[in-house]
């Protein structure tokens, strides 16, 4: 059902799966679920005590880890309160101060963790939990003024910071048209119902997680699962079950990794690599052949989502031999996320799919490649950036079409792929273009390096590259280790080089000792010293 505010998709679900299981949340090392009605009734009382406390149409933050009472906060300001605010829980005092100093934010929704970051004195705050449901009590009490209110689906109704990979975020306004037109049209790339159960990996403020693992589910009777932590992730997914899980490319890679390991320490490598060749002429032994490796994440994962950066080809496709669907899309937060993406039956893992309905793309500027900026049109595009007309004028033209600053092309099948950033093209001494990010990905698929990145140093292609955990800490118990992974390291780079054309070979290595700072969605902020 199709629903123009996320208040109405809410309600919607709530009449239709009143008994259904909306969150499971971990509690004493089990999980317990919250149902449809139950999240109804805490969003009415929590929404008549906030109007109460004299809230109505202002700007309410949300800070703290993935939670219920993160999604209850969420949902309760955006359905009749106000304006929500979603904070990344990674920001240090500093740079949180600054976000809140750019927007005039009226309440403070956060978790313990994030107590002594907050300026209490300055700021009404609430404290998820113990405060929360303090006020849950009080509001069943009130007069309910939360339900009837009307939301206009065309006004503000989320601020969200860009990710700040150049350093300096921007606040993006999104209405309730830009995130439904995302939820309505979701069913082009992928099928789900109430039974569905997703995983929740990324931080809710992220838009790819908070309209896709978070939002949509919600919109259909589906269940939302938050993971504790990273650390028990393989746990959690065997005792919760789930069918469906979001990612970046990392976390994709770390469940590659985990079956690769497995494989070769029962040694059964040539045998695995047999079967996935035969099970790719009958899909429909892949699950039973495979069996064990569904097993260890739950048995009924079925669909792995990615997005956020380039992932690579041949992971997908080794995923999707062991029977798991592998979607990739492409979105950004000024289109809440969502503008393209792969389906079960008509994908290409090595572009980011077809765009969604309604949306237009138009390629300018390009090369002799065919090469150029995306641009994108639609009812996904937002409203523009808070207080912030020159930069929106630079991102929407007078067309409507947001330029999205990426690099890429539309193939004869309609399928766009994406090469770069506009802004980290190295362009050569001859006129050639050199993309970072496709040869970061061949760089990062080795086992010894953490972070790679590709520039030109003083007109020389450079990569920088970060070495995994373990592999440092080896060469601080073992200095002369440091000659050795070197010289692997370099025999690498130079296999890599051998596959590329000669403009865009790396000549020069450096291993850095820190990390590249990043943002909270594992993206390296590249121009951030």
């Amino acid at each position: 059902m199709k629903s123009s505010t996320i208040k109405e998709m809410i309600e919607n679900s709530v009449l239709l799966y009143p008994n259904n299981i909306a969150f499971y949340e971990k509690e004493n090392k089990e999980y317990k679920g919250i149902t449809y009605n139950e999240l109804y009734c805490d969003m009415v009382n929590l929404g008549n005590k906030l109007i109460d406390m004299g809230l109505k149409d202002k700007n309410i933050a949300i800070i703290g880890k993935n939670s219920y009472e993160w999604g209850l906060s969420y949902l309760t300001t955006v359905c009749g309160v106000g304006k929500v605010v979603p904070l990344d829980k990674e920001l240090k005092k500093e740079e949180l101060d600054k976000q809140l100093n750019n927007l005039n934010v009226d309440l403070i929704i956060y978790s313990k963790e994030q107590e002594k970051k907050l300026d209490h004195n300055k700021y009404k705050t609430i404290r998820m939990q113990d405060e929360m449901k303090e006020l849950i009590k009080e509001g069943s009490n009130l007069d309910n003024n939360y339900t009837n209110t009307y939301i206009d689906p065309n006004n503000v109704a989320v601020y969200l910071f860009t990710s700040g990979t150049t350093g300096n975020s921007k606040i993006v306004m999104l209405s309730n048209k830009n995130i439904m037109h995302n939820i309505n049209n979701i069913d082009q790339f992928i099928k789900i119902d109430e039974t569905d159960r997703f995983f929740s990996v990324l931080p809710m403020n992220h838009t790819l997680e908070c309209t896709g693992g978070f939002l949509t589910p919600l919109s259909i009777g589906a269940s939302m699962i938050h993971l504790d932590s990273l650390k028990y992730i393989q746990k959690d997914m065997i005792k919760t079950k789930p069918t469906i899980i979001i990612g970046v490319p990392r976390v994709i890679d770390l469940f590659d990794q985990k079956i690769t390991n497995e494989i070769e320490k029962k040694g059964k490598t040539k045998l695995v690599k047999t079967a996935r060749f035969i099970t790719n002429f009958v899909p429909s032994l892949k699950r039973p052949i495979f069996k064990d490796i569904h097993e260890s994440f739950g048995s009924n994962l079925k669909t792995i989502i990615v997005g956020g950066a380039p992932v690579d080809p041949l992971v997908s496709k080794r995923l999707r031999e062991y029977g798991f669907t592998i979607l990739q899309g492409y979105g950004l937060t000024e289109c809440a996320p969502l503008v393209a993406g792969n389906s079960y039956n008509n994908f290409k893992d090595d572009k980011v799919g077809h765009p969604l309905r309604d949306t237009d793309i138009k390629v300018i500027n390009t090369n002799s490649d065919g090469i150029g900026e995306i641009c994108v049109k639609g009812p996904q595009v937002m409203l523009g950036y808070y207080n912030n007309e020159k930069a929106t004028k630079e991102a929407i033209d007078e067309d409507g079409y947001f330029h999205t600053g990426d690099l890429g092309y539309v193939d004869k099948s309609g399928f766009i792929k994406i090469v770069g950033r506009c802004k980290n093209v190295i362009i050569t001494s001859n006129g050639k273009n050199v993309y970072p990010e496709e040869i970061e990905v061949e760089i990062n698929k080795s086992k010894y390096i953490k972070q790679a990145i590709v520039s030109a140093k003083d007109n020389i292609i450079t990569v920088e590259i970060v070495l995994t955990e373990d592999i440092q800490q080896k060469i601080k118990e073992i200095p002369s280790f440091k000659e050795e992974i070197t010289k692997i390291i370099n025999e690498y780079i130079k296999e890599i080089n051998s596959k590329l054309a000669e403009y865009k070979k790396i000549k020069k290595v450096e291993l850095r000792d820190k990390p590249f700072e990043e943002t909270s969605t594992q993206k390296i902020k590249r121009y951030v010293k």
